[in-house]
């Protein structure tokens, strides 16, 4: 998991959801982490099954998170 590029910490806008600054961002983080698997070639079908039904699972943490 990489920098953020994130408006809100360069004093430029608010923050991204994936900002440490906002509720629930490292779920938002791991879901992105579950989509690339996802998409790896050579993924078994079960394999992207699981990696999705991780992502919508992280998805909703982060909006119980924030609210």
């Amino acid at each position: 998991m990489g920098d953020i590029d994130c408006g809100g910490c360069g004093g430029l806008g608010g923050h991204s959801q994936r900002c440490p600054e906002t509720p629930g961002w490292i779920w938002r983080r791991l879901a992105d982490v579950a989509e690339r698997i996802a998409h790896t070639t050579g993924a078994t079908p079960e394999m992207q099954n699981t990696a999705w039904a991780a992502e919508a699972h992280c998805l909703q943490l982060a909006r119980e998170v924030q609210g």
